[in-house]
């Protein structure tokens, strides 16, 4: 039975899509997990075996001591425990960002403390980057190759992932949805140009986005896609190309978003607040809208506001817009789950139905 989906549609993807990819090429063993928000440092402990002890290595104090320590002390972590990886579970990555975020906030410019806060939440940041990049660098997902295959123009695809499955993916279709993707790095766009037809948006950043810190350079605080234009397509970005401005070579800022309340980098007629107005008109035009791994983080009041807004959209006699909603996750199958709940909650008074995983939602799409 082939899934009925009306035109004008728009994908939502979180990151149980990343998860539940077909990645290809396909990743080493090394490589494979793509961590939870829910379980970050947890996954990433199933790396390998430590000569040292008999559970696993865990990489973060190799790269950040002082970000590890605080997560240790603030999450009164037992780093010397035989079951030192199962106490790393539950500790979501949306929290620890909203804990440095608030210390951040508590103390004076100049202080010790706001210093420390500051320093953890960029090498969150740094740690992210590396270990999402490392996992996914180079591949697209096969999955949403079909998926995407069938994509019309005045579709919308939107994804708060990080990582660039997606964008490799549409590239590799060289489909409409990747050039005007690649257009919105052009000299200040204007989001309205974008309202009447479909588009792809990054909502949270990405691995392959960077901004010059240099305030003499001319690209100064513009991001910049690494990869995707001229000879250099997306799918051979990798670790070596993300560090250098192309205009004056100076280092890059990395561009990702944490899933917290306090988006300070979504200002007013900033590139990714133009991409969020850009959602919200397209909403407007979305018959369907279906989310693929998405649940909700409890701290991005962004999304809820955003996705709050169908709630507004009338037809010419003011009458209620009921939407299609479809969704794509397994948690859906407990109606006590959180995600069962949110989904309820905000999409009340729509039609809604859900789908286990991504490969049997494909399967008959």
């Amino acid at each position: 039975m082939m899934v009925r989906i009306d035109r004008n549609r728009m994908f939502v993807l979180g990151n149980g899509a990343s998860i539940g990819a077909k990645r290809y090429p396909a990743p080493d063993k090394l490589h494979k997990i793509i961590p939870t928000g829910d379980n970050f440092f947890r996954d990433l402990l199933v790396q390998g075996k430590n000569k040292r002890r008999s559970d696993f290595l865990h990489l973060l104090p190799f790269i950040h001591e002082l970000l590890n320590d605080l997560i240790i002390r603030a999450w009164r972590i037992d780093p010397e425990t035989q079951h030192f990886k199962e106490t790393w579970a539950g500790i979501n990555i949306e929290e620890v960002f909203s804990f440095f975020d608030v210390g951040e906030q508590m103390y004076s410019s100049n202080s010790y403390y706001r210093k420390i806060f500051h320093r953890a939440k960029n090498d969150l940041i740094k740690f992210i980057y590396l270990i999402i990049l490392m996992r996914t660098e180079g591949q697209r997902c096969l999955f949403l190759e079909k998926l995407f295959s069938k994509i019309e123009p005045d579709d919308t695809i939107i994804t708060f992932n990080w990582d660039a499955l997606i964008d490799v993916t549409l590239e590799h279709l060289n489909n409409s949805h990747f050039k005007k993707y690649v257009s919105l790095f052009g000299d200040n766009f204007k989001a309205s140009d974008y309202y009447a037809h479909g588009a792809f948006l990054k909502l949270h950043g990405s691995v392959n986005w960077g901004y010059c810190s240099n305030n003499k350079c001319k690209t100064y605080n513009k991001i910049q896609l690494l990869g995707g234009k001229g000879t250099k397509p997306l799918k051979n970005f990798s670790l070596g190309d993300s560090d250098k401005c192309t205009n004056c070579s100076n280092k890059l800022i990395h561009n990702i978003i944490p899933p917290t309340s306090n988006k300070i980098r979504v200002q007013k007629d900033s590139f990714i607040h133009k991409q969020w107005l850009i959602a919200r008109q397209r909403l407007r035009y979305s018959e369907t809208i279906i989310f693929i791994g998405y649940s909700f983080p409890k701290t991005d009041f962004y999304s809820e506001w955003l996705f709050r807004q169908i709630n507004f959209l009338v037809d010419n006699d003011k009458q209620f817009i009921k939407k299609k909603i479809i969704i794509v996750n397994p948690e859906m199958e407990d109606k006590k789950s959180y995600v069962y709940q949110q989904y309820h909650k905000l999409f009340k008074s729509h039609d809604i139905e859900y789908y286990r995983d991504l490969e049997s939602f494909v399967a008959i799409y």
